[in-house]
């Protein structure tokens, strides 16, 4: 009994270690170059960011959100962000973050919310998690920064 359990014991680790090692690899499409340092990124003064405008056709109103595009895939994947007033601290910025590629209504969200976070989600990224990806379409916030990010 002792030597069963033992083996399942093992058995489940195994498989926890592999699956932890292949969360790990590369998904062959290279890695993402930035686009801007990720202490600017950060940096409440920095001139890269800019204003989500109020447009007519959004669903959402976007009033005192920003956004930026953080990094780009060789393929057209982008990480973008999101920086708009914390709801839970005030006078603090909230992060959310997005994997999407223009022409696929889906994206992967993100949060970081520090430049030590954003390296460390970019050394090991999550854009091609099949569990993580959530679709989207018109009439929602992100078709909105989708619509703003990947016009022609």
């Amino acid at each position: 009994m002792k030597s069963a359990a033992l083996f399942a014991t093992a058995f489940i680790g195994a498989l926890i270690t592999g699956a932890a090692s292949q969360a790990g690899e590369p998904s062959g499409k290279g890695s993402f170059e930035m686009l801007v340092a990720p202490e600017q990124v950060f940096n409440l003064k920095a001139k890269a960011w800019k204003p989500v405008p109020n447009e007519d056709s959004f669903a959402l109103t976007h009033d005192g959100e920003f956004y930026l595009t953080v990094a780009k895939r060789k393929d057209g994947m982008l990480m973008l962000l999101v920086r708009q007033p914390s709801t839970e601290k005030q006078g603090q910025p909230f992060y959310a973050g997005y994997y999407l590629k223009c022409g696929v209504m889906v994206d992967v969200p993100v949060f970081p919310q520090n430049a030590a976070e954003l390296k460390s989600e970019l050394a090991n990224p999550q854009a091609d998690s099949e569990e993580a990806r959530i679709g989207f379409g018109p009439g929602t916030g992100m078709h909105d920064l989708y619509t703003l990010v990947c016009r022609s």
